[in-house]
């Protein structure tokens, strides 16, 4: 099943899904700008350099999901695929961005499922 094929399944679903992808990139770009915000007024100092986020495309999704033996659909989609959005925070100093998972993570109404750290692997 190409993408066509997955978007033809349920445009409704699947417009719904990226509108929530979409939403929770930039509820927490506007957290994290908060952060930056905050930290330059008690520290006169700007961890972060530089925020990018991005989602993955309809193409990126299928191409997974194939490559990692699953059926387009948008439950697999759902299910299987965990970094459909993302966001990059390039900071000057290694420790800012330890600071800065661990603020975010003191949010109430954010949960860490898996982490991954390139710096020390």
């Amino acid at each position: 099943m190409g993408t066509s094929q997955m978007l033809g399944e349920d445009i409704d679903s699947w417009e719904t899904m990226m509108f929530l992808y979409n939403s929770a990139l930039k509820e927490v770009g506007t957290k994290l700008e908060i952060l930056n915000d905050e930290f330059v007024h008690i520290h006169k100092y700007n961890p972060i350099e530089y925020i990018k986020s991005r989602i993955k495309t309809p193409e990126s999704i299928v191409k997974k999901l194939k490559r990692d033996g699953y059926e387009s659909t948008i439950e697999n989609m759902r299910n299987y695929i965990n970094d459909i959005a993302g966001i990059r925070i390039i900071c000057l100093f290694r420790e800012d961005i330890y600071f800065l998972a661990d603020c975010l993570l003191e949010q109430d109404d954010i949960t860490l499922i898996q982490r991954k750290d390139y710096i020390e692997n």
